[in-house]
């Protein structure tokens, strides 16, 4: 969408065709039959700036990009674009924000400013275990499942 153009030759999503894309980064795209579903590790670099990353792609298109790729993945093969005014960055990665360290330079890439940033995965585990805990607290999980056997419960 952030390209010049999105072909969809085999009529994947709806019509076969092409339409016009939203014209912020150079590159087109083209969807194929086949979705990539992919495990990536890699390095985004930015402005001599560089931070790891780990995530996953998941998408059934092919996009051509200019020269601008700041995405590599430990297989070498490179990955995004970013606009020639250096105002918007794009990649097929997901679970990129993940990476304190992506969002911290991403944050600096944005307005040069160093964040103190937090590691999101410790902050998800912390909510689903309040989730957990309050459910434990407020349902009778035993009437639910007469079967299941809770820490502490005796036989």
């Amino acid at each position: 969408m952030l390209g010049n153009t999105i072909a969809d030759p085999k009529g994947i999503e709806g019509s076969a065709g092409s339409s016009d894309g939203l014209n912020l980064l150079q590159l087109d795209t083209v969807l194929e039959s086949e979705k990539q579903l992919t495990n990536v590790n890699g390095t985004l670099t930015l402005e001599g700036r560089s931070a790891p990353f780990s995530g996953y792609e998941i998408h059934a298109g092919r996009s051509t990009v200019g020269d601008k790729q700041p995405v590599s993945f430990d297989d070498n093969q490179l990955d995004g674009a970013i606009s020639s005014d250096n105002q918007v960055l794009g990649t097929y990665v997901h679970g990129f924000f993940d990476s304190p360290e992506v969002t911290q330079l991403l944050a600096h890439w944005v307005n040069g400013a160093d964040i103190e940033s937090f590691a999101i995965n410790d902050e998800k585990e912390f909510a689903i275990d309040r989730i957990a805990d309050a459910i434990e607290q407020h349902l009778d999980l035993v009437k639910l499942w007469p079967d299941l056997k809770l820490s502490g419960q005796k036989d």
